[in-house]
């Protein structure tokens, strides 16, 4: 691989990182005043970012959706590679499409948001907290027993305080139809709001 592609790429995963992650992140942490704007601002730039991203890398040519180094580059399985790389392109399209469809609630959300019309509260038991190997600060599954449906799970996402508990009593401020919680607030005792 040539120097001048290497740093391409280098600097295109950079840009995902920083766009996805780090400056969600800076926002929730600098809008502790405001956290429900942070977040709600938070996941704006993430899906906004997230979405054209997905569905480029999906579609264009240009993307390697194999590495260089990967076994299917190996010569006695240059055969299975185009077969390969459809598969691996219509599975990344399914996952475009699935973000899009979050995305689309979400932007409905935030549209009856700046109307006026206010986020949902939920206070209940947590019974079910999930996070993606282990990083309780960008995203945690919830499913919460109390005034709210058990069956449905809610996301907070870009979290900077600390993992909310199991069987602890918690005050979500929720979007409806999108289920991103907005703000989290303890309610048996602890440090109280969640940023």
């Amino acid at each position: 691989m040539s120097q001048p592609t290497q740093r391409r790429r280098s600097a295109g995963a950079w840009f995902v990182v920083t766009v996805l992650f780090l400056i969600p992140l800076a926002i929730t942490a600098c809008s502790a005043q405001h956290a429900v704007l942070g977040r709600l601002l938070a996941l704006c730039v993430a899906f906004s970012v997230g979405v054209p991203i997905s569905f480029w890398f999906a579609l264009s040519p240009r993307s390697k959706v194999i590495a260089d180094g990967a076994k299917l580059n190996s010569p006695e399985l240059r055969r299975a590679r185009p077969a390969a790389e459809v598969v691996i392109r219509c599975l990344l399209f399914a996952f475009a499409c699935l973000l899009s469809s979050i995305a689309l609630r979400l932007a409905v959300d935030v549209s009856r948001f700046v109307a006026g019309e206010q986020p949902v509260v939920v206070r209940g038991e947590i019974t079910y907290n999930s996070t993606p190997f282990g990083v309780w600060f960008i995203s945690q599954s919830l499913r919460i027993r109390g005034n709210a449906d058990p069956h449905k799970g809610y996301y907070l996402l870009y979290s900077l305080g600390p993992r909310l508990r199991l069987n602890a009593e918690y005050e979500l401020t929720v979007l409806p139809r999108s289920r991103f919680v907005l703000t989290a607030r303890s309610l048996s005792g602890g440090n109280g709001a969640i940023p």
